[in-house]
């Protein structure tokens, strides 16, 4: 069964990785989302044919290229500014085709480690928006531990970090995931989150 998931998945994937009408934008990331784990997965599936992968994958950054925004980053549709979360996916999944399937998309690439590595306070810390500082109260450091913990890792793949900061941001998501989690799944009223369970999975 799971070999015939792969298979299927992976047949879909290789077909609408870059297909706009499946997830228009329509002013949300969910879009973002999609074609950044498309580039990790395709670097990934070696069960699949690697010519056609990597058309899929080159097709998928064409699309991305679309929606970066002037700051470098990417984000919401109807927002000028990137946001620090989509903008160290889509910088984790080009890095992997780089690597993995010998893509270079170093203009797109290097404009959005730019903006995000701008982006981070002296504490390591990365707000929503690019170009906004977080400060260090406590609420603000749990609500942004998630975001900087991923964003910190790419700019690790990128180079542009150590381990030392990538261990602190990984220990600070650890320490907060539960309350993250808990403010993740209630926002907004009880019958009505603001993320589903699923959103969850972005930050691991």
């Amino acid at each position: 069964r799971m070999d015939q998931a792969l298979e299927s998945g992976g047949s879909f994937l290789l077909q609408n990785s870059a297909n706009s009408a499946l997830i228009p934008m329509k002013g949300q990331t969910t879009r973002l989302y999609s074609l950044a784990y498309s580039l990790s997965y395709l670097a990934r599936a070696n069960h699949l044919p690697y010519e056609e992968r990597r058309k899929a994958a080159e097709d998928t950054i064409d699309e991305i290229k679309k929606h970066q925004k002037p700051d470098g980053g990417f984000g919401y549709a109807n927002h000028t500014a990137g946001a620090s979360l989509n903008t160290a996916l889509i910088i984790l999944g080009l890095w992997d085709v780089q690597n993995k399937l010998k893509i270079n998309s170093s203009r797109t690439l290097d404009k959005a480690v730019e903006a995000l590595k701008k982006s981070r306070s002296k504490e390591g810390l990365f707000d929503y928006s690019l170009g906004v500082e977080v400060t260090s109260k406590t609420e603000n450091v749990i609500e942004a531990a998630a975001r900087s913990n991923v964003s910190e890792h790419a700019l690790f793949k990128a180079g542009l970090s150590s381990k030392e900061r990538l261990e602190q941001a990984t220990a600070r998501f650890t320490k907060h995931h539960n309350a993250i989690e808990n403010w993740t799944l209630d926002r907004g009223s009880k019958d009505r989150p603001h993320s589903g369970p699923g959103a969850l999975a972005t930050y691991y």
